[in-house]
C-alpha cells in the first residue's frame, strides 16, 4: 500500500574551488574506502507514529529501484523490479505509465498510478560519470523564480529537475486532474531522492495542486540551504528520509557549505529493516543517526543496498 500527506513549494548558493575539493574528496573517499568498523548500540523501531509505515517505505524502495531499468520494460511495466517479489518485498502494480527523460537521457524518471500517483527519478548510476558530475556540482542557485524566499539549492540537481520540469507538470496536471483523491507519492534513491524532492516542492508551489503528498527518500544527498528545508518541512508532515548504515550520500554536500536535509531521518544502523526514529527539527540534523558518524566512516556498499536489498543484482536483467 502506497501512502499519504499535504504540501506546498522552494529554491540556492555559489561556492569556490576550495569547497569543491572538499566535496570531490568526499564523493571519492567514499567510493574507495569500504569500513568495517560496527556501529554503537541503538534503540531501534521500524514504524513511528507519524505515518512512518514499513510496508510503505518497501513499496517505495522498489518504486525508486524501478527508474534504474531501461525504458521500454519501464514503460510496459515488466522489468525486474516491476515485477519483483520475495518473502518481504511485493512489487507494486502499476498503470498509465509515462516514462520523463531530458534529450541525453541523463536525467530521467516515470510517473504511473497505483494506490496512488508515482513520480520517481533515477538516482546515480556508479558507472555514468556525468551524472556524477551531476552529484559534484556545487553552485548554489535560487529555484523556481525565487517563490521561495531566501531558498538555496544544489545548482546540479536543479538543472536536472528543470530539464525534465515541463514534463513532470504536464504529467501530474493530467492524472490529479483525473484522480484528485489519490495521493502523490514522490520517491526516489540517491541523485533520485533529490530531485523527487525538488519535484514536490514544485507541485507545492502549483496554486492548481491539491492533491495529499507522501515523500520517500533513500540515501538522497542534501539538497538546499536552511530556508529551504524549511519551506519542505512547513508543506510537507509526510516526509521520510531513510539513511542506511555508512552510506556516504546523505552527508553531501557538507553542512559546512550551507546544505542541510529536511524531513525526520530514519536510520538503520544495521544494514536491515530496523530503523530508528531520529530526533528533527528543521535546520539540524541528529547526530546518534547517519550525520554523527565520522568522516572515515564510509561504505558505498551501503548507498546501493537498503532494507538489505541490493539493487546491483538487476543488473543482469538490464537494470543499472
Amino acid at each position: 500500500m502506497l501512502y499519504n500527506h499535504r504540501y506546498r513549494n522552494t529554491r540556492i548558493l555559489r561556492r569556490g574551488p576550495t569547497e569543491m575539493r572538499f566535496l570531490t574528496f568526499c564523493i571519492f573517499s567514499s567510493l574507495l574506502v569500504v569500513v568495517a568498523q560496527g556501529i554503537r548500540p541503538e534503540i531501534l523501531t521500524s514504524s513511528s507514529n507519524d505515518g512512518f509505515l514499513l510496508s510503505s517505505a518497501k513499496a517505495a524502495l522498489l518504486v525508486s529501484y524501478d527508474s534504474y531499468c531501461q525504458p521500454g520494460p519501464i514503460a510496459a511495466w515488466n522489468c525486474f523490479w516491476c515485477q519483483y517479489r520475495n518473502d518481504s518485498f511485493q512489487s507494486v502494480p502499476l498503470s498509465s505509465v509515462q516514462l520523463i527523460q531530458d534529450p541525453t537521457g541523463r536525467t530521467f524518471g516515470y510517473i504511473g498510478v497505483s494506490d496512488s500517483i508515482v513520480l520517481s527519478f533515477r538516482g546515480t548510476v556508479e558507472t555514468d560519470i556525468l551524472n556524477w558530475v551531476t552529484d559534484l556540482s556545487v553552485e548554489s542557485l535560487s529555484p523556481f523564480q525565487n517563490q521561495i524566499l531566501g531558498a538555496k539549492v544544489h545548482g546540479g540537481f536543479l538543472h536536472a529537475y528543470m530539464s525534465v520540469q515541463n514534463q513532470v507538470r504536464t504529467a501530474l496536471n493530467k492524472l490529479t486532474k483525473l484522480y484528485p483523491k489519490k495521493n502523490v507519492l514522490f520517491t526516489g534513491h540517491s541523485l533520485g531522492g533529490a530531485l523527487t524532492l525538488l519535484a514536490a516542492v514544485d507541485s507545492a508551489l502549483d496554486r492548481s495542486f491539491n492533491n495529499s503528498v507522501t515523500i520517500y527518500t533513500m540515501g538522497s544527498p542534501r539538497v538546499g540551504n536552511l530556508p529551504f528545508s524549511t519551506f519542505v518541512d512547513s508543506h510537507f508532515s509526510r516526509h521520510y528520509r531513510l539513511t542506511n548504515c555508512r552510506d556516504p550520500i546523505p552527508r553531501i554536500p557538507p553542512r559546512e557549505m550551507g546544505f542541510v536535509h529536511s524531513g525526520r531521518e530514519y536510520y538503520s544502523p544495521n544494514g536491515d529493516a530496523q530503523f530508528k526514529t531520529c530526533t528533527y527539527r528543521s535546520g539540524s540534523e541528529d547526530e546518534t543517526c547517519i550525520d554523527g558518524l565520522a568522516s572515515w566512516q564510509i561504505n558505498v556498499n551501503d548507498h546501493m543496498t537498503y532494507f538489505g536489498l541490493d539493487k546491483r543484482i538487476a543488473r543482469p536483467h538490464g537494470c543499472r
